[in-house]
Parts: structure tokens; C-alpha cells; sequence
């Protein structure tokens, strides 16, 4: 199941938007000047932006936007997904409308942007890192980690791969289950 994972709040004027929500919730912000974006933390997480976490369950972040750099004039959800390609592509079969294709933001993922049927526009959100390793891993890529020992090492491939909430989960064999790979190769 695909989730929200943060919302968009576009703005006229970031520096009057930014004293507004921090007086106002008390929203932490951390200003990102040369992408013209504003994260905005509403809860406690293990860091602000779209990777960070928030440490309540349910709970979202997101971020203030120039106006102008969005396809949207009123606020936007994003939802997270493994492939923006295969999705905008179920989007259309289902009767939705993309209104902004796939575009890169930064180094960080993928944006898309829809019409549902009912004409409301929703964010499509892909992590860079995950498509490359999903592809990387059909292809037949192999991930080798070492053990903490210093002396074995874990090579894990597509069949012992699967998805956490913030990180993907790898095992290989019957070893412990790693998060981080070190190596990866083909």
C-alpha cells in the first residue's frame, strides 16, 4: 500500500509564510535557498525533509514552496511510490489526468503530479536511491555486506530483499538481517 509521506504548501512570499507557521504551530523550518523550498518539521522526527521520519505514528512533515514553482496553487499531499512510471501509467487507466510528469528534484527522488478524477491534484513521490536498487536487483545485482566480525561476508540478490518503512531490508541466507549495504556488485 502506497503512503502519504509529506505535504506541499505553496507561498508568495516564503519569509512572511515561514513567521506565519512558526508563530503560529510552532513549526520548526529549515530554509533551502537555492532550491526557493522551505521544510517544515510539524512533529518531532529523526530529521526534516522528505527522508526524515517523524516519531509519531501517523504523523507527516512537508514544506513551503514558491508559488510559482508549483504546478498547484493550493496545498499537495505526496504520495510515495516504487515506480512514478508504472504509476502515472495506472493513474491514466483509472481515469486520472498527469498534469506534471516525472521531473527530478535535486539528488533526492522523482515528482509527478495528477488529477484524481474528482479534480483534485495530488504529488507522487519516488526515492532516487530506491529505483536504482530496484532495477539494480532485477537485473540480477547482487548486494555483499560484511559481518561485524570483520572476517565473513553476506551476499544477498532480489530473492532476499524486501521493504521497510524508511530503509530496505536485506538478508542473506540464514544471517541477521543488514540495512546498510557496503558493496554492491554484479
Amino acid at each position: 500500500m502506497d503512503k502519504v509521506i509529506f505535504f506541499e504548501i505553496p507561498v508568495d512570499n516564503p519569509t512572511r509564510a515561514g513567521k506565519f507557521y512558526r508563530a503560529t504551530f510552532d513549526w520548526k523550518l529549515n530554509e533551502i535557498p537555492a532550491m526557493h523550498y522551505t521544510q517544515i518539521g510539524t512533529v518531532e522526527a529523526d530529521r526534516l525533509g522528505v527522508r526524515g521520519t517523524p516519531k509519531e505514528p501517523g504523523a507527516i512533515n512537508g514544506g513551503m514552496v514558491e508559488r510559482s514553482l508549483q504546478p498547484t496553487k493550493s496545498p499537495v499531499i505526496y504520495i510515495k511510490v516504487d515506480d512514478i512510471d508504472q504509476t502515472t501509467a495506472a493513474i491514466k487507466k483509472n481515469g486520472g489526468e498527469i498534469i506534471q510528469p516525472k521531473s527530478p528534484v535535486g539528488d533526492f527522488g522523482f515528482a509527478a503530479y495528477f488529477k484524481d478524477p474528482e479534480g483534485n491534484t495530488i504529488g507522487l513521490w519516488q526515492f532516487r536511491w530506491v529505483s536504482s536498487f530496484i532495477k539494480f536487483m532485477s537485473k540480477g545485482g547482487r548486494i555483499a555486506t560484511d559481518h561485524a566480525d570483520n572476517k565473513s561476508r553476506r551476499v544477498a540478490t532480489a530473492a532476499n530483499v524486501s521493504r521497510g518503512p524508511r530503509f530496505l531490508h536485506v538478508t542473506a541466507g540464514a544471517f541477521n538481517e543488514v540495512r546498510a549495504p557496503l558493496l554492491v556488485s554484479r
